[in-house]
């Protein structure tokens, strides 16, 4: 059988025409992918950025409150207007530290970046009361770790929202 003539001239074209359309297919849908790849590293990044300076902006409040607290004798309480205020100037403090790059890129997937790291320094203080609770009632022996999770009492400054939460995190020791 002589295999020469299957192939002629015009199917040769046509079968390298299949070939360069099929490899053009592949390329292009290969640049697709690494862009949105890309694109959503950029958008990762951003977010582990925010997240580290709103962390990093609460403790710096909290580190201020704890100043004027020792500084009063421990007579210090805000008022909701007070607690707004100091709010917002860590949301400010967030959003100047933020560089026009993230905050472009992090624009791309939010209807309202304020709004969205307003939550999350809402979260990091409750956060960051957590833990300073967990540590003050560790320090005043009320935790010990041969304490029965039944047995553990809280200290009564602890507002109902951090007992509950300190009581749901206990639950998973």
């Amino acid at each position: 059988m002589d295999f020469s003539n299957l192939l002629t001239p015009d199917m040769i074209d046509t079968l390298l025409t299949l070939i360069t359309i099929a490899l053009i297919f592949l390329i292009k849908s290969a640049s697709g992918y690494l862009k949105t790849k890309t694109k959503n590293e950029k958008v990762f990044a951003g977010i582990e950025i925010v997240d580290r300076a709103v962390i990093d902006a609460v403790k710096s409040a909290e580190q201020t409150l704890k100043k004027e607290l020792k500084q009063s004798n421990g007579n210090i309480s805000l008022t909701m207007e007070e607690r707004r205020k100091l709010r917002d100037s860590v949301v400010a403090s967030v959003m100047t530290s933020l560089s026009s790059s993230v905050t472009k890129e992090l624009m791309k997937v939010t209807d309202d970046l304020r709004s969205d790291i307003v939550q999350k320094v809402e979260s990091a203080v409750l956060d960051v009361k957590i833990e300073g609770d967990l540590i003050a009632a560790e320090m005043m022996g009320k935790i010990k770790q041969t304490t029965p999770k039944s047995n553990i009492a809280l200290p009564d400054n602890m507002t109902s929202e951090t007992k509950q939460a300190v009581s749901d995190l206990l639950k998973t020791f």
